[in-house]
């Protein structure tokens, strides 16, 4: 039975559907109505002061009105953070993966970021169609010690909200005032209709440190627009554009070739529409990984232009300009301290090394068969491999070349062998097949027709060198190789964060006793525990929730003091 393995089906669709010419319609391109899908995402963070050298934990709750009410998958799979000034200078970017219509995750801020006032922004590669405005932006102040200057503060407005849907959530905790390093036990009552249509995130932390954030939620615009960007629908996608690399003209229906340099490698291909434009979807490997891309048609040099994955219009926001009072500066220094004295205390563990004889995942799976080559060294190079040892495949001449063509007669016996080294594909079939047999690992092969992205083969064949450096053949000119940041992701479940022991010897001044990204009150009957710190003084148990099924946000604050001994 032949193996035909689709790749893209679903972005390959939108893409074509929206973006694209249709076959139909050569002469224009299609127009979408941005009103058929609407998206809003609400961010809750642990706290909203946060020190140098700390890390910022987060729930994003994602909301779309699908094209199809009884759909239930998000319309966008990848949401995308920076973090930013007030003139939209980025200096933290990073991509996360929605789970279930929730995002969870951290981000640690550099310590040569300057003391002052910040946004979290967070968007879709789909609300980029409709302007900076329509992103969400979460308000948080950050101190650096090395350039701490009171007056260059602003102060985040605190704004109350509650459910409009009625009923309430009650907090309730053992008692009042607790000692140092004593467990904190909580006890939640939820009397909301329709609780689980909600997102809940719990934090505790000192009191005034998180500033319920009046954030903007991002949604389209009512008015119509020509879709420059296509949603990440599986994973994160990558687009660009081709053009003639001397005349710098778009190229339509360029074959663009995309390749991953990993241990679970990747390889597709996609047809340039009539703008020279093209959208690969990307599968999950690791958080980085590096790709190698090329594109052909007839003859012509192209060269890849590969679209930047962060937005990168401008943008201006501002804080209310309230300058802190003694209490938030004081609390602000504290923070510093606090985040310091953690940082030296802190223990890493060590990473655990990747064996570097393992042997790669290829993007077709499992091979129908592998050929090793160390028995059969005293052949010169792969075509005598091939001839002699693989009866798959025979050795043709063409135009006083030679090439490779499956033996079977199959349906697909016109197409072309897809030929590659360390999954690199290879056009010139001569090139494969004087690769000395001294640098080959193993042969793979896939003799039964395959389909990836845009591009049908009959058959696979996959040369696997020992040094995983394509044998010293020369790459085309226009090939590029690049790095591209991957989405992490993270299980929505068990993210809270902060230990509840820590040694005697070592002090515990944590900035945030307790945070879970996404609280179910339903489990283990509403209740929290955790260890209070080192620190006396008061704190605030802080729950945010967030409907997905009306957009609504509200929170509930319940205060509790640490005191000394």
């Amino acid at each position: 039975m032949g193996r035909i393995v689709f790749l893209l089906g679903l972005i390959f669709f939108l893409f074509n559907n929206y973006s694209v010419c249709q076959e139909q319609e050569k002469q224009g391109c299609v127009q979408v109505d941005m009103n058929t899908v609407k998206e809003t995402i609400h961010v809750f963070t642990d706290r909203s002061y946060y020190a140098v050298g700390e890390e910022i934990y987060f729930s994003a709750s994602y909301y779309a009105n699908h094209l199809s009410s009884s759909s239930k998958a998000e319309w966008s799979k990848i949401l995308y953070f920076e973090l930013i000034d007030s003139i939209g200078n980025s200096f933290i970017q990073k991509k996360f993966q929605l789970n279930h219509n929730l995002a969870v995750g951290k981000l640690m801020i550099d310590d040569q970021i300057p003391s002052g006032n910040y946004w979290l922004k967070v968007y879709t590669k789909w609300m980029r169609n409709n302007g900076v405005e329509n992103y969400t932006y979460c308000p948080l102040v950050i101190v650096n010690p090395e350039n701490l200057n009171g007056s260059k503060f602003f102060e985040i407005s605190d704004e109350d909200s509650k459910s409009e849907l009625g009923g309430s959530i009650d907090v309730k905790l053992s008692k009042e005032n607790y000692g140092k390093r004593e467990e904190v036990m909580l006890v939640f009552q939820n009397k909301l209709a329709n609780s689980r249509d909600y997102t809940y995130a719990l934090s505790v932390v000192d009191k005034g440190a998180n500033v319920i954030q009046p954030t903007r939620m991002g949604v389209s615009n009512n008015e119509k627009s020509e879709l420059a960007v296509v949603p990440d629908i599986y994973n994160i996608s990558i687009s660009g554009k081709v053009v003639d690399e001397n005349t710098k003209e778009p190229q339509a229906d360029a074959v663009v070739y995309l390749s991953t340099i990993a241990k679970q490698s990747y390889f597709t291909t996609v047809k340039t529409n009539c703008n020279g434009e093209f959208v690969l979807t990307l599968p999950e490997p690791p958080a980085q990984c590096e790709y190698y891309i090329h594109a052909i048609k007839d003859g012509i040099d192209l060269q890849v232009q590969i679209d930047n994955g962060y937005c990168t219009q401008p943008v201006s926001l501002h804080h209310s300009k309230q300058l802190l009072g003694d209490e938030e500066l004081n609390l602000l220094k504290e923070l510093m301290i606090n985040a310091q004295l953690t940082q030296k205390f802190a223990k890493t563990s060590p990473e655990i090394p990747i064996k570097s004889d393992s042997i790669p995942k290829f993007f077709y799976g499992r091979p129908d068969k592998i050929y090793t080559t160390e028995k059969y060294i005293d052949l010169p190079d792969v075509k005598d491999f091939l001839f002699e040892l693989v009866p798959e495949f025979a050795i043709k001449r063409k135009k006083k070349k030679n090439y490779i063509k499956l033996n079977e007669i199959t349906t697909w016996g016109d197409l072309p062998v897809l030929t590659m080294v360390d999954n690199i594909p290879i056009f010139d079939h001569e090139e494969v097949l004087n690769i000395s047999l001294q640098k080959v690992k193993q042969i793979e092969i896939i003799s039964t027709a395959y389909v990836a992205g845009a591009s049908k083969f009959n058959s696979v064949i996959n040369v696997i060198t020992k040094k995983n450096d394509y044998a010293g053949i020369k790459l085309p000119d226009n090939s590029v190789f690049f790095n591209y940041e991957l989405a992490e992701i993270k299980k929505a479940k068990g993210s809270q964060k902060a230990p509840n022991s820590f040694s005697k010897r070592i002090p515990d001044r944590r900035n945030t006793l307790y945070w879970n990204a996404n609280f179910d009150m339903n489990q283990e009957d509403g209740t929290v525990k955790f260890m209070t710190s080192d620190m006396p003084g008061k704190y605030e148990v802080v729950l945010q929730a967030f409907s997905h099924q009306t957009g609504e946000v509200f929170h509930v604050i319940k205060d509790f003091e640490v005191v000394a001994d």
